[in-house]
């Protein structure tokens, strides 16, 4: 039987005051600290929101998770994660050994699957990225 947990590091970033705004939107009223986000400047933090720099380290604490889960299990294992796009992509970058930075080079459509195989040395893979049918709408998020 599965077992199902509720993790807090699955949770999307807090974008606070940009929460429901559209890219283009948000550009246009402050596109200094688009820039900075986009520069994935570690002191960078959305207008009464979360910093990059926490969700780095909540991400961070994710990946250790699912790292230790494997290794405890000693054969394979599925993982099923239902979470946000920024999550999954900052993830990918970390299981995938490339800087968080790149998250972006990951455009993750809703709703997709996305495959790791991941090893004993907390090195992964991507099996499949976007799998599943999804359609981008108008003025959504790049990322």
């Amino acid at each position: 039987a599965a077992e199902v947990q509720y993790l807090e590091e699955l949770r999307e970033i807090d974008f606070g005051q940009w929460e429901g705004k559209t890219f283009p939107e948000i550009y246009a009223l402050d596109p200094k600290a688009v820039e900075s986000w986009g520069r994935f400047d570690p002191e960078f933090s959305f207008p009464a929101g979360e910093s990059l720099s926490t969700f780095l380290q909540r991400i961070g604490r994710l990946k250790e998770k699912i790292s230790d889960a494997l290794k405890d299990e000693g054969s394979c294992r599925e993982i099923i994660l239902v979470t946000h796009g920024g999550v999954i992509a900052t993830l990918i970058c970390l299981f995938l050994g490339l800087d968080p930075s790149q998250y972006l080079l990951f455009r993750m459509g809703r709703p997709s699957i996305s495959e790791l195989t991941i090893f004993g040395n907390g090195k992964g893979v991507l099996e499949k990225l976007n799998f599943g049918p999804f359609e981008r709408r108008h003025g959504e998020w790049p990322g």
